[in-house]
Formats: structure tokens, sequence, C-alpha cells
């Protein structure tokens, strides 16, 4: 399975986010979400880059193109809060 099959837009959503310096609270501010749900997402990230932390998910991330901002669902995220 590739990577963009893999994840799914909120946990895509996460990982930007988390990219772009959000913490688990915020990023459930932004969300609309609690933190306990965005740590979960958090996890299965990392479990399903197959990734020791969330740093380097967030790499793999960028690297496979799964961040790329077509990828991203303008609608769970506002991006004017970024």
């Amino acid at each position: 399975l590739s990577f963009d099959n893999e994840l799914t837009s909120r946990e895509v959503a996460c990982l930007y986010l988390a990219a772009n310096g959000k913490t688990s609270d915020q990023t459930a501010k932004l969300l609309g979400l609690t933190k306990s749900t965005i740590e979960t997402f958090r996890k299965r990230i990392i479990q399903k880059l197959d990734c020791d932390n969330l740093t380097q998910a967030v790499f793999k991330g960028i690297k496979v193109g799964c961040l790329a901002q077509k990828r991203i669902y303008e609608d769970s995220i506002n991006f004017a809060d970024l």
C-alpha cells in the first residue's frame, strides 16, 4: 500500500500540523477534536509509517509526498489559524 492509502485524511492533517510545529493541544483545537484523539492519531501515524517517533514520521511523510498541499483536506484545518 502507498502511504496516501494508509493514512486517513485526519491522520494526514495531524501529520501536516506536526510538521508545522503544532502541539497535540493546538492540533486538537484546530481540528475540533480532543487531545487524546490527536495523540491516538499520532501513535497510529508512527506505526503506519513504520517510524520510531513523530519527527521521523514527519520526515518520511515529506519524503514520500503525503504532506503535499493537495493531499490536505482544507475543510479539516482552518488554515487561517496556522
